[in-house]
């Protein structure tokens, strides 16, 4: 069997639930640790995975079609920084969608072009998680 790269045809289009298992590939290296959301806004989900004894990956996803969600992450550890590949686009069930600010290649590559810093209020990592969106928050030690 043939490869598109070998034969010279693109993949087709992602649709939006690629972009969402894409998320998590780069999220989910590691062993998976407990997250919990406290709120009103039942939409948003978490799951959070630590890399060794190091690096923090908290997967956010926010199913609601209406509402957006500000999700305040509390570690119990020290991080020294924050940043975040978001899951975007225009409509939940459309095209033209991005993670990380890039589109998959024609040939299956992918690349993130836009990692955005993740505010710390000094105890606490805040992220805006638009409605129908996701994001993969990365946490890095000082």
């Amino acid at each position: 069997m043939l490869t598109p790269r070998e034969t010279g045809e693109a993949l087709g289009e992602p649709r939006p639930p690629y972009y969402g298992m894409l998320m998590f590939a780069l999220g989910g290296d590691g062993a998976l640790v407990p997250a919990q959301l406290d709120g009103d806004n039942e939409a948003p989900t978490a799951y959070a995975v630590r890399a060794g004894d190091v690096v923090l990956r908290i997967s956010l996803i926010n199913a609601d079609l209406g509402r957006a969600s500000q999700v305040a992450i509390e570690t119990g550890r020290r991080f020294a920084q924050g940043s975040a590949l978001r899951l975007a686009g225009p409509a939940a069930d459309g095209s033209d969608v991005t993670f990380g600010g890039a589109t998959l290649e024609d040939y299956g590559g992918w690349t993130a072009t836009a990692k955005e810093p993740v505010q710390f209020t000094g105890t606490e990592f805040v992220v805006d998680v638009p409605e129908a969106s996701g994001a993969t928050v990365v946490l890095t030690p000082g």
